[in-house]
């Protein structure tokens, strides 16, 4: 039985040692969210209410409640987070090239 022991350590270290032999990482769990471009983050102060950082922000109470599933507006505590989504939506305009005559 203890020539068998050398055998099963030989066989661990090589299978450490060989690249493909590794078991595959455990995937990451998914983000319930992706956080959009332009979204801030928002932790609650004391005496704050939605109305307030709504107009901080210069969005709507309901955008931040639609970004924010589970909100209960009447019941925000201090140090929470709130997802506050931009105030107006980046939007890039592409020009197309102009031909320039030679």
């Amino acid at each position: 039985m203890s020539r068998w022991i050398p055998v099963a350590l030989l066989v661990s270290l090589l299978a450490i040692a060989t690249p493909g032999c590794q078991p595959a990482p455990e995937p990451r769990p998914a983000t319930p969210e992706v956080i959009r471009t332009g979204e801030r983050i928002h932790v609650i102060g004391a005496g704050e209410t939605l109305p307030a950082i709504a107009a901080r922000y210069g969005v709507t109470e309901q955008s931040i409640r639609e970004r924010n599933p589970g909100l209960v507006p009447d019941s925000l505590h201090i140090g929470n987070e709130l997802r506050i989504p931009p105030s107006k939506p980046e939007v890039r305009r592409i020009e197309p090239a102009s031909a320039s005559p030679r």
